[in-house]
């Protein structure tokens, strides 16, 4: 390690505390009956990337296992055009050398605050980064710890939980400019399979509410110029203007999706798969049918807007 890094030059943030500590090299002092399990290391201000791996070094020789916080894709905290990889996840495997390790899961990621508040205006690729990511999670990575990023951050579009109509403070800030009317609970009944899954080690099946269909979409299209003083958001250009739909099947069925006047179908197989459809004006419907017939069908309440919009808004509805 360089002289001029030490273990206590880092933070660390004991994820389930929800508490910070600064410079700190027994913190168990301050927790006579709890050790922390989960930490999330930080880089000193001004360090470079090295320092991470000092810190989660540091942090791994004290402390019983890691969260991985990043859990969509970027480089150096930048949008780029591609899936999340299993790279980072791989990394901290690797320095935890056999403690257990948690990885973070996400469903979407963007955030659209103005230089006077944040100052955060950019989006990670998340057009199938949930199930990508559990794939990933039940397949190559194999954790010892999930955690699910996360519950209500509505600032940054990655909240599962729901929607506070009457209480809109707790969004933070202008977040309920993107977050308002766009609920994500759809994607609740795809992470309960999952959770399943991960647990029993067996495959994704469906859950207590039977076989479903989880259909997402944004509101206006990547290239629809907004009358939006604050500009898109870094990144707008990755994802794809496509109806996006998640089915959770018994047995094989055909999934069609229509939008715009436009329909595409494809059978999909026993398990959890997801199928893109197109992406026009209206609202968008979807229709599952199996040997003929309709097992579900629905129509998204949110019309996708290909003409106008006064603020744009990459979250997911």
């Amino acid at each position: 390690m360089p002289e001029n890094l030490s273990c206590q030059h880092f933070r660390a943030i004991p994820s389930l505390a929800g508490l910070q500590f600064e410079r700190w090299s027994h913190p168990l002092s301050l927790f006579p009956s709890f050790k922390p399990q989960i930490l999330l290391p930080l880089a000193p201000m001004g360090e470079s990337s090295h320092a991470k791996l000092y810190a989660l070094r540091c942090l791994t020789n004290l402390y019983f296992s890691a969260l991985q916080w990043n859990s969509w894709p970027s480089s150096n905290n930048a949008p780029i055009d591609s899936t999340m990889t299993t790279a980072g996840d791989a990394y901290y495997q690797q320095e935890l050398a056999g403690k257990p390790y948690m990885a973070g899961v996400s469903p979407w990621f963007y955030t659209h605050y103005s230089p006077s508040s944040f100052n955060k205006n950019w989006l990670y690729l998340s057009d199938t980064l949930l199930i990508d990511r559990w794939n990933e999670m039940l397949g190559t990575v194999k954790p010892q710890l999930i955690e699910l990023l996360t519950w209500n951050d509505f600032g940054e579009s990655h909240y599962i939980g729901p929607l506070h109509p009457t209480n809109t403070a707790v969004y933070a800030g202008d977040a309920g400019t993107w977050v308002t009317g766009m609920p994500h609970d759809g994607w609740r009944r795809i992470i309960q399979s999952y959770i399943t899954a991960y647990k029993t080690g067996a495959a994704p099946v469906p859950g207590t509410s039977g076989e479903s269909v989880v259909m997402w979409y944004r509101p206006n299209p990547k290239g629809l110029v907004c009358s939006d003083s604050l500009g898109p958001p870094a990144g707008y250009t990755y994802p794809s203007d496509s109806v996006w739909a998640a089915a959770i099947l018994k047995s094989s069925a055909t999934l069609q999706i229509c939008s715009g006047g436009t329909c595409a179908s494809e059978v999909l197989a026993a398990g959890i798969n997801y199928f893109s459809g197109p992406f026009g004006s209206g609202n968008p419907t979807f229709l599952l049918t199996r040997a003929g017939a309709t097992l579900l069908s629905g129509t998204g309440a949110l019309a996708i807007n290909t003409v106008s919009c006064t603020t744009y808004n990459f979250n997911a509805y």
